[in-house]
């Protein structure tokens, strides 16, 4: 009994390691703001003492090691955590805005609201519009998901309303 819970703790051990090289991995390679060189390196610095690590607890070496892999992942989540949500990418132009929207009383002012004339998929009149509603007039309101396979694949949200026509359109 006492070896297979030595075996299932070695096995966990060494999953635990694994999954938490290929996070910090795909962090590094997603959020460092550097060369591709210098991520690639960081990586296999990781990757390194991780192996060492493994080995070192396979061999039932010394644990000096091990404590040096959580002592670089701690500084890794450390750093990870301190990365700030951001929107600030190179977006579509038909996505550049996102929705935002203000309501007082009964009225709601939505901004970038996207009103495109499309003749192709590529060849469109961008514009964005301010539109005030007065929301007591809601009756029903819809919504649903569509999802698309891809390349790459995505999901959008899209909402129905009855009887809900803008006050004003800027």
């Amino acid at each position: 009994m006492r070896r297979v819970l030595r075996l299932g703790g070695t096995g966990a051990l060494i999953l635990c390691l694994f999954l938490s090289a290929v996070w910090a991995n795909l962090a590094i390679a997603f959020q460092l703001p550097a060369s591709g060189g210098v991520r690639i390196g960081a990586c296999l610095l990781l990757d390194l003492i991780a192996l060492a690590a493994l080995v070192a607890f396979v061999r039932r070496g010394p644990w000096r090691a091990l404590v040096i892999y959580a002592v670089v992942y701690a500084i890794l989540l450390a750093w990870s955590s301190s990365i700030g949500a951001s929107n600030d990418k190179n977006w579509a132009a038909d996505v550049v805005h996102g929705i935002t929207g203000v309501a007082d009383g009964d009225q709601l002012s939505a901004r970038y609201v996207r009103n495109f004339s499309w003749r192709t998929e590529t060849d469109y009149t961008e514009r964005w519009e301010q539109r005030i509603y007065d929301i007591s007039k809601l009756r029903t309101l819809d919504l649903f998901l569509v999802y698309w396979m891809g390349p790459p694949p995505a999901t959008e949200d899209m909402k129905s309303t009855s009887a809900l026509m803008p006050c004003q359109a800027n």
